[in-house]
């Protein structure tokens, strides 16, 4: 079953902390999030493999933005 990973906040793509076909753990840091001098992590909502980012470190995005794809275990 495949996951949005969405922001929560919106920012600047500081740094993925994890790349395309890695195992994440749910509640895991997968990106940060640069806002307002902040840095905000954003978590994997689900146990699984990132299967795509859809930003870059860098890219702007908007709250609630569509960030990455998460095949989630079954």
């Amino acid at each position: 079953m495949e996951k949005n990973i969405n922001t929560h906040v919106a920012g600047q793509v500081w740094k993925l902390e994890v790349a395309e076909g890695d195992h994440v753990s749910k509640d895991q840091i997968i990106c940060i999030i640069e806002c307002m001098k902040m840095e905000i992590p954003v978590l994997a909502p689900v146990a699984g493999e990132l299967s795509k980012w859809l930003v870059s470190s860098e890219d702007i995005v908007s709250e609630g933005q569509v960030i990455g794809i998460l095949t989630a275990e079954e």
